[in-house]
């Protein structure tokens, strides 16, 4: 029985709340912000084949990702961290689903489809 030293939705929660704190501060990030959640939760800026049907359940997770790590990149540029850490992954082909060690040591454990779908 694996022993799990840290929750992958605990580590995401606190990640998001330390970007998305900065916006609360400051109105020109709102507005930012309000375009860019527009951008992400419209459907007409996905292609069908952005997310394969096979994986259609994670796509709200995915959505949600990828908006954090647009706001991440507004608030900090590309400076290593966990948002760009997500968005290679996601770059890449890969799915960021969990992580391996004691946050925030260890390292994300990413799920990567066999022959891209």
């Amino acid at each position: 029985m694996a022993v799990v030293d840290t929750i992958w939705q605990d580590i995401k929660n606190n990640e998001s709340g330390s970007v998305l704190g900065f916006i609360l501060n400051d109105d020109k990030l709102k507005l930012m912000d309000e375009e860019l959640s527009d951008i992400f939760g419209s459907s007409d800026n996905y292609s069908e084949d952005f997310i394969p049907m096979d994986y259609w359940d994670i796509a709200a997770e995915v959505e949600s990702d990828l908006y954090k790590c647009a706001i991440n990149r507004l608030i900090n540029g590309k400076k290593d961290n966990f948002y760009e850490k997500l968005f290679h992954i996601y770059q890449s082909g890969g799915w960021p689903c969990g992580w391996e060690g004691k946050y925030p040591d260890g390292e994300i454990i990413a799920y990567v489809p066999m022959n891209g779908s």
